[in-house]
């Protein structure tokens, strides 16, 4: 999902792509809500990188699981979608 919206492929979401990549999932957000939203992702850098996009969507989520081992569980269950 990340790639598909990381429209200049730098693995950075700009404030435009990362409001998208959140609309495709239902997370609508008023444009003001959205801009503090990205603020505190990013870290107030303008941009947010793949690993804190996952911690945004997973950590809500799923708390009892750290993110290296999410990203571990997601990356081999992608590998085994990409091998069969």
């Amino acid at each position: 999902m990340f790639l598909h919206f990381d429209r200049e492929r730098n693995n950075s979401l700009k404030i435009e792509e990362f409001g998208a990549a959140l609309a495709s999932l239902g997370m609508n957000y008023e444009p003001d809500e959205m801009e503090q939203v990205f603020f505190d992702v990013s870290g107030g850098k303008g941009c947010v990188n793949f690993e804190q996009f996952i911690g945004f969507m997973v950590i809500p989520l799923f708390p009892l699981i750290s993110l290296p081992v999410f990203c571990f569980i997601l990356f081999w269950s992608l590998m085994a979608r990409w091998i069969w």
